[in-house]
């Protein structure tokens, strides 16, 4: 499992790497040239990146899921940091009353 994670994500991270590097390159040919470049590839680009970007994420919570499902609602260490998680988002850190901060 340890390794096709690896490799999974790895390739992901690569495809990433190498998308977000062929935008940058585009975006240097964009600050250098005066004519018109094709705006349908940076698009494309675009796309691709958000694309894999949203497949590494629907990977990260289908393998939290698993663990979830593994592990259970148990005393796990997972179950405790989603709740740690939980209240630090839900905690107020301050209200505002008119122009004061209480």
């Amino acid at each position: 499992m340890l390794d096709l994670n690896i490799e999974v994500f790895g390739i992901l991270d690569l495809n990433i790497e190498k998308t977000v590097k062929d935008i940058n390159d585009f975006e240097g040919l964009l600050a250098n040239y005066d004519g018109d470049l094709d705006y349908l590839k940076r698009e494309g680009l675009n796309k691709e990146f958000w694309n894999q970007l949203n497949f590494k994420d629907n990977l990260l919570k289908q393998k939290s899921r698993m663990k979830w499902i593994k592990e259970g609602d148990s005393n796990s260490r997972f179950f405790h940091q989603s709740i740690k998680g939980r209240r630090r988002r839900n905690q107020l850190a301050a209200l505002r009353d008119g122009d004061r901060w209480v």
